[in-house]
């Protein structure tokens, strides 16, 4: 695996020319039958990228596919958006070439500009046929409008959250001696500081001072009685007792709309701005999940991750569920997987899922506003 870097200028401040190329040479391709990742790589100190080549072409069998992937820096991660950065590239090729000869056999441009914050890739899946390469190719990309004013870095990226200090608030969660609320969901019990669920999220801001007195009757949400102090039962002495205090929370909130797992995740979101999304058969459910209760109690940021996550979790199988299931109950849940399914529809349209929502339209309330915009988006008027 080989990485160049190429500048030509005429002076250490005059830019006249600058290319950035990357490139990874792989062997042994008629062996290989599942896509290839190169190692990340960056254009500048915060900017940083992949290439994803994939042997067979899922579209077409005898070609290979190969694309250029952009690594969310901490920023980008945060906001959900591409960076300025990123887009100053503008655009970028890419190439296969023969690693003996240095011949190029293939190359083709991609628009980094028309990078959806959505899609983490641009490429061709007809990229070049298979017959034309050998058991060994390089592959990789040429940035031509590279900027060579960079700075020596001493320290790569990384979350603006220390880790020590998420470990610290993680610890205060679910410690019943440091809380003053007491969540009850389903029979079990989550403990938590009003002062931080206030900081991190306007429902609870309001719950907490005092703005939802009817809702907070209407669900078991009532303040502790105050505890005073009484005199003990030598009355010359100075010394004051109290009661014995049956409840330390201040706050008593039934919770039986989600799991206790769920609430939980949403705490930890909270408190350690990380979230816990479950990985594997049940992921994509999990994020829904999560995207439900980030919604009903307005935590605008972990909304958006679990929709971030739910877009990633898309596959055609799938897609055409959750658009059908839940796109009349969230506009921008259904404006993300209506792009999924939309692109991609040549697939979709085959799978058991949308062939089942079509036979049973019924059992999916909303489903035929959500079939009319999609009718719309695939034979728009001209």
């Amino acid at each position: 695996m080989t990485s160049t870097l190429k500048n030509q200028f005429s002076s250490p401040t005059a830019l006249v020319k600058s290319s950035c190329y990357f490139q990874f040479t792989i062997s042994s391709i008629s062996q290989i039958s599942d896509p290839v990742f190169s190692p990340p790589f960056a254009s500048s100190a915060n900017t940083f990228w992949q290439l994803k080549f994939i042997p067979v072409s899922i579209e077409s069998p005898e070609y290979c596919s190969l694309a250029l992937y952009w690594v969310r820096n901490p920023e980008e991660r945060r906001t959900g958006s591409i960076s300025s950065e990123r887009l100053k590239l503008n655009q970028a090729w890419l190439f296969v070439k023969d690693p003996e000869s240095g011949t190029e056999l293939e190359r083709k441009l991609v628009k980094v500009s028309a990078f959806q914050k959505r899609w983490p890739g641009q490429g061709w899946a007809r990229f070049i046929q298979k017959k034309k390469l050998g058991d060994k190719a390089t592959f990789g990309v040429e940035f031509p409008t590279f900027s060579i004013n960079q700075k020596e870095v001493h320290l790569l990226p990384q979350d603006s959250f220390p880790s020590d200090l998420r470990d610290a608030w993680s610890s205060q969660l679910d410690n019943p001696l440091n809380a003053d609320v007491h969540f009850n969901i389903n029979g079990h019990s989550l403990y938590a500081s009003s002062i931080i669920l206030s900081k991190r999220s306007t429902y609870f801001e309001n719950m907490f001072q005092g703005e939802w007195v009817e809702v907070k009757m209407e669900n078991n949400f009532y303040p502790e009685s105050t505890v005073e102090p009484v005199p003990s039962e030598n009355e010359g002495n100075a010394v004051v007792t109290t009661t014995p205090v049956t409840s330390a929370f201040k706050f008593n909130i039934d919770v039986t709309d989600y799991s206790v797992e769920i609430f939980r995740n949403m705490l930890v979101f909270l408190y350690t701005d990380t979230v816990p999304f479950k990985e594997g058969a049940n992921q994509l459910e999990n994020a829904v999940e999560i995207y439900s209760i980030a919604d009903k109690y307005l935590i605008s940021e972990l909304r958006r991750r679990a929709l971030q996550k739910i877009w990633e979790c898309l596959t055609d199988d799938n897609a055409a569920e959750i658009l059908f299931t839940f796109g009349s109950q969230w506009p921008d849940l259904k404006e993300t997987v209506m792009e999924y399914v939309v692109t991609r529809f040549k697939s979709v349209r085959k799978t058991e899922g949308y062939l089942r929502i079509e036979k049973n339209n019924m059992e999916y309330p909303g489903a035929s506003a959500v079939y009319a915009e999609l009718l719309q988006k695939l034979i728009p008027d001209d």
